[in-house]
């Protein structure tokens, strides 16, 4: 018997394929070699044995399939650990690799849900370089790192569990901006974007 209760999504193989999102949650993104393949950090053991051993209602259930097919958040109320134990469970079962987290305090801001961005490493190497006379193909992208939020909105093949934690104390101001950018669905990067219009090369960027 099987006691995976996203079995109907699976094939013959028990390989997880998920119901394609509505249409207004569908990207241009295809990946390069035409598949499912992503470099994402597999789900950790400690994760795997909280998502093993958590049994979430019926409710819950139901609850988790509608937000992953129409591609929404889902609201967690309850104790401490219910949010994470949940997350595992959902990552554990439908294999997408490690639950990402972010805690939020009022100083938050959305920025550092999103990226980061070392302007002083990028002038600090670029003036190095100067220096030794030796200029090397730079892309700005080397210096950006996608944070929690930024990571799980990307249009992968895929999706990412994100747990945001303390929600309630964020500051009115984040609250209003995380609802309008979970609502589009996507985000732009300003360095990225002035690069790209300079006609500049962009690498891929860290993820988490």
């Amino acid at each position: 018997m099987n006691d995976n209760p996203f079995a109907d999504w699976c094939d013959e193989h028990d390989t997880v394929r998920l119901p394609p999102p509505p249409p207004w949650r569908r990207s241009a993104y295809r990946p390069a070699n035409g598949g499912e393949a992503q470099h994402v950090a597999p789900i950790p053991t400690n994760q795997t044995w909280i998502g093993e051993h958590y049994l979430p209602s019926t409710r819950t259930i139901a609850e988790v399939r509608e937000a992953i097919l129409l591609r929404r958040p889902l609201l967690i109320l309850g104790d401490v650990q219910g949010p994470w134990a949940l997350a595992c469970f959902i990552s554990c079962k439908l294999g997408l690799g490690s639950v990402i987290g972010w805690s939020l305090s009022k100083s938050s801001s959305i920025i550092d849900g999103l990226y980061s961005y070392d302007r002083e490493a990028m002038e600090r190497e670029r003036a190095l370089a100067v220096r030794r006379d030796d200029i090397p193909p730079y892309s700005i992208a080397r210096y950006i790192k996608l944070g929690p939020l930024g990571t799980a909105l990307l249009p992968t093949p895929r999706p990412r569990v994100l747990v945001i934690d303390d929600i309630d104390s964020a500051s009115e101001e984040l609250s209003t901006n995380l609802e309008l950018l979970i609502s589009s669905g996507e985000f732009q990067i300003p360095q990225l974007v002035a690069a790209s219009r300079n006609g500049e090369e962009l690498h891929e960027i860290s993820v988490i």
